[in-house]
């Protein structure tokens, strides 16, 4: 693993023979830092001690259940020469043994309670064994002086042993099920904890040989990965939409860990190289042509519109004699295949689940605005803001919190962009930039002989308007139909907008307009087309396959 192991004056000797009288000493170790990957983390803990002349075994106790064993690295200096000899890994109980000196009293007590409850129980079981003997007396010898009991009242005598023996039976099975839950109280007290341990709480005991040729101070470091540990990039955009339109873009990472070691006070870094992707590329399958089945027909989903920001939302001021607080951002490292941040200060991330959020970096940058209409499909202006990743690291995937002047308006996704390149992120509907939509001319004309050619003419105006207080730039983007028969041609108009551009993704029939619209100004898009066919033919218009 790379720059896992510091290069120090050791001599590293692995499965070398320790002698039996090499002394042990329980290490006291701390985290000295903590690497989080996507899936994994690395951890190492740092031990410094007076290590004696010759040879010991310094034992590594509590460390998490789930490390790597293959991943275990030792690394050390020391006044002296040191030599790191073989390094053993065992399981043991997260807790030691009660030793509470209370604990003879305890069960000492919980042993006369036993003795008691095995009283009552011996009572009931004769109490019920000398029920179920009369029982077993014919009922001519019931009576005391050995007379036969008159048949009248078989039944009633029959009645009452069967509630007796019910009764008694009853208070027989709770006076042992009380005797057990006082034996599994005495077993829980005397067995050692390791035996009934679950195994969550289990920890690892690393046993480091160490031979050092003087007495002297040492330094030694144990490092591992554990899988149950991971953090995921979170980002927060501030749009101030006022010229200059700027833009605060926050990197945060959100950090979990269930290893079952809390990490307190760590000096914490997080990278972005993955532990657990593939290292070769994917091998192809052949492909087989053959006869397509029945298509399965699903549900459209409904569509969902955003909100518009409310415009008179009430965002309190801040005091004028008071300064906003600063962020403390982490130290970043930008490589050719990775991103390395260092958190500011010591962290804390309990080994429970509980996730931990950390400020990585923030970017005030200038943006340029932009609003795309779509008025084939609804009225609404959407609002974007562009900036350039001028951080010098690349922004990882992630989910982006969007503000805009102070209100929140929704989540986005934001793709890797690597240093220098382009980030767009959008800000919902903006409602100071009107859009309507309305047709000039739709017409078609009859068909009144055989072979004559069917015309349908559709003619559209698009009106936007900005009431915004600085200009924007606008993109407009409308669709003419596409035919694939040559019987059917698809002609645009002459009064259609000028400047149109083809779409960027290479869609056919999408044609775009971009201009810059003032404070207050307004613009029209006019767009026409014209389709011919066959008189005796229906014309359906419908969607590309994965097209709306």
């Amino acid at each position: 693993m790379r720059g896992l192991i510091r290069q120090m004056p050791l001599l590293m000797v692995l499965g070398i023979n320790v002698p039996a009288h090499a002394a042990e000493i329980k290490t006291s170790s701390t985290i000295s830092h903590v690497t989080v990957f996507p899936r994994g983390a690395s951890v190492t803990r740092m031990a410094t001690l007076d290590l004696p002349a010759g040879d010991t075994v310094l034992t590594f106790a509590g460390l998490p259940n789930d490390l790597d064993p293959t991943t275990l690295q030792v690394a050390g200096s020391g006044s002296g020469r040191l030599a790191i000899g073989a390094v053993d890994i065992a399981m043991a109980a997260t807790q030691a043994p009660l030793q509470s000196t209370d604990l003879s009293k305890r069960i000492k007590a919980l042993q006369d309670q036993r003795d008691g409850q095995q009283v009552v129980i011996d009572t009931l079981s004769a109490k019920w064994q000398m029920m179920l003997d009369y029982a077993k007396t014919s009922p001519a010898k019931l009576t005391l002086d050995n007379k036969p009991l008159d048949i009248s009242q078989w039944g009633v005598a029959f009645d009452s042993l069967a509630a007796g023996l019910a009764k008694t039976g009853d208070e027989l099975r709770l006076a042992k099920a009380k005797g057990k839950e006082i034996d599994d109280a005495i077993n829980s007290l005397t067995q050692p904890k390791y035996v009934t341990a679950p195994l969550d709480r289990l920890s690892r005991s690393v046993q480091v040989h160490v031979t050092a040729a003087e007495a002297g101070e040492a330094q030694i470091t144990v490092t591992y990965l554990v899988a149950d540990a991971g953090w995921q990039a979170v980002y927060e955009a501030r749009l101030a939409s006022a010229a200059p339109a700027h833009v605060s873009f926050v990197r945060r990472a959100i950090v979990s860990q269930t290893s079952g070691e809390d990490w307190q006070d760590v000096p914490l870094g997080v990278s972005s190289v993955s532990h657990f992707g593939a290292t070769q590329p994917p091998q192809l399958a052949t492909q087989i042509v053959d006869f397509p089945s029945e298509p399965i027909v699903m549900p459209m989903r409904a569509a969902t519109k955003n909100l518009a920001v409310a415009k008179d939302a009430r965002i309190a001021a801040p005091r004028a004699d008071f300064q906003a607080a600063q962020l403390d951002q982490a130290s970043v490292s930008a490589g050719n295949y990775q991103v390395d941040y260092t958190v500011q200060g010591k962290a804390n991330v309990p080994g429970n689940g509980t996730s931990g959020t950390f400020v990585l970096m923030q970017d005030d940058a200038s943006v340029s605005l932009s609003a795309k209409v779509t008025p084939a499909i609804n009225l609404d202006s959407y609002l974007s803001a562009s900036m350039v990743n001028h951080s010098g690291a690349a922004i990882l995937p992630g989910q982006v919190n969007l503000y805009r002047d102070g209100v929140f308006v929704g989540h986005a996704s934001v793709p890797v962009t690597p240093a220098g390149e382009p980030l767009v992120l959008g800000f919902g509907i903006d409602p100071d930039i009107q859009v309507s939509r309305v047709p000039v001319n739709i017409k078609g004309n009859e068909i009144s002989w055989l072979g004559q050619t069917k015309s349908e003419t559709r003619d559209y105006e698009t009106k936007i308007r900005n009431l915004h207080s600085f200009p924007v730039q606008v993109e407009v983007v409308d669709r003419v139909p596409v035919s694939e028969n040559a019987a059917i041609t698809v002609e645009t108009l002459p009064q259609t907008a000028p400047t149109p551009s083809k779409d960027s993704q290479g869609r056919r029939g999408i044609l775009h307009w971009q201009f810059d619209l003032a404070a207050g100004a307004e613009k029209d898009i006019r767009l026409a087309w014209r389709i011919k066919s066959p008189g005796d033919k229906q014309v359906v218009v419908h969607g590309a396959p994965g097209q709306p």
